[in-house]
Formats: structure tokens, C-alpha cells, sequence
């Protein structure tokens, strides 16, 4: 589903979208043996997608709402400002539990755990994603000899992206003919950490099981830049 909301007035044009995904597919692994075993959930999958946009020339100097007979040195300075964001929100990405060889049950195709509990854990962070450990006491178990684990493909979910990016335009009328562009970007400017997925494995000795250790794909530190241009 895709639906899509957009106005503009007084100046201010908003532009917003919202997608609700469920697409799925299947994995190649095992796939000529058994097609039904890695169906599930596409990896690139992100259940819920929302981005708002805005181009705001803001209502003061002249011409404008405010301060619309004011001097043109108060204008040089105050007027003719653009604000500009994009914010995008979405869930996070589908992933696969997995078991290390001393707990894989089959000789050939994906290892996994049976799931026997819930392995949400109620404060999640990079250093924990989700309950880990294999057997009493976890929500994990191994599986019968032979047979692969029940967590099926894509059963669990990573970190959702939030990113907000702002810019601010102003044009300095020189000439008749001339102007002066000033821009201001600032990415991801409430320097939110958008984390990858976590390590998939349950029962790793490591001490890295359920743990994230790199960035999300697109995501980034807060970062400004500016620019200015003559146009004649």
C-alpha cells in the first residue's frame, strides 16, 4: 500500500509518503531440494516506509507577511531565506537466527535454532539485539538430528532508520542581473545512529552473538557544508 499527502500554502509546500511493504520470496539455498524452507520475508524488506519533505520560504522581509516594508539592508539580511528538509523514518530490515556447527542439526543447508520463547529483549541496543544462547533458560534450542531448526527465514527484524537532513537557501541580489547563492546542508542533523544488523548467530563463544558492530547502508555521522555562488 502507498499512499501519498501533499499541500502547499503561503509559501510552504509539503510533500509526504507512506508505503506499507510485505514482499517475500525465496532464498537459492536448498532451493532445488526444498523450495518452502527459505520462503519467507524479501531481505531487503522494510514492513513500514515514511518520508516527509518540505520547501518553506520563510514569511518575513519584503513582500512578505513580516517585516514587508522594512529597509533593504534589514532585507539583505533577513529576507529571501528557504528552509528545506527531508526526514525518513522506516522500519527495520528482516534477518535470519542462526546456530554455530556445534549446534547445526543437518549435514547440508542452513543451520538454525528452534525457537522455543520470545526473543525480544525489552531494552534493545547495540550491545544486545535480541535474547541469545542455546538450550534451558534461552529462548533458543537445537534441533532434532537431522531436521532444521523452526526459526524460519527472516523471522526477526534490525534496527529501524531515522534521518533527517535540512538545508537553508538565500539568494543576494547584487545587480539587476546579478545575485549572490548562499546554501547551508546539514545531513543527519540530529546525528542519529542508524545501526546495521546485528550478528545473526545465537550460540557464538565470541561474545559477539546478537551484537551490532557497523553502520545501517546510507546512514551517516552529522555533517555540514556550505557553498556560495555567484550567477551573472
Amino acid at each position: 500500500m502507498q499512499a501519498k499527502f501533499e499541500t502547499r500554502f503561503s509559501g510552504l509546500n509539503i510533500l509526504s509518503h507512506y508505503t506499507l511493504s510485505s514482499a517475500r520470496n525465496n532464498s537459492d539455498d536448498y532451493f532445488i531440494y526444498d523450495r518452502s524452507l527459505n520462503r519467507g520475508p524479501a531481505d531487503n524488506n522494510r514492513e513500514h516506509v515514511f518520508v516527509f519533505s518540505e520547501v518553506w520560504e520563510l514569511p518575513w522581509g519584503q513582500g512578505k507577511r513580516f517585516l514587508g516594508n522594512t529597509s533593504r539592508a534589514v532585507d539583505l539580511i533577513l529576507g529571501g531565506w528557504q528552509l528545506n528538509t527531508i526526514t525518513t523514518w522506516m522500519s527495520g530490515l528482516p534477518f535470519t537466527p542462526t546456530v554455530s556447527g556445534e549446534n547445526c542439526s543437518v549435514n547440508a543447508g542452513p543451520c538454525r535454532p528452534n525457537r522455543i520463547g520470545n526473543s525480544n529483549l525489552s531494552n534493545r541496543s547495540r550491545d544486545g539485539w535480541f535474547a541469545v544462547g542455546i538450550g534451558p533458560g534461552t529462548p533458543w534450542a537445537k534441533a532434532a538430528a537431522g531436521q532444521f531448526g523452526n526459526a524460519r527465514r527472516n523471522s526477526l527484524h534490525g534496527p529501524s532508520f531515522f534521518q533527517t537532513d535540512l538545508s537553508l537557501f538565500k539568494n543576494f541580489k547584487i545587480t539587476e542581473g546579478a545575485y549572490l547563492g548562499f546554501r547551508a546542508e546539514g545531513f543527519n542533523i540530529f546525528n542519529k545512529v542508524n545501526l546495521a544488523l546485528p550478528d545473526t548467530c545465537v550460540d557464538c563463544n565470541q561474545g559477539t552473538a546478537g551484537k551490532i558492530f557497523n553502520l545501517a547502508g546510507g546512514a551517516q555521522m552529522r555533517q555540514f557544508q556550505f557553498s556560495m555562488r555567484l550567477s551573472f
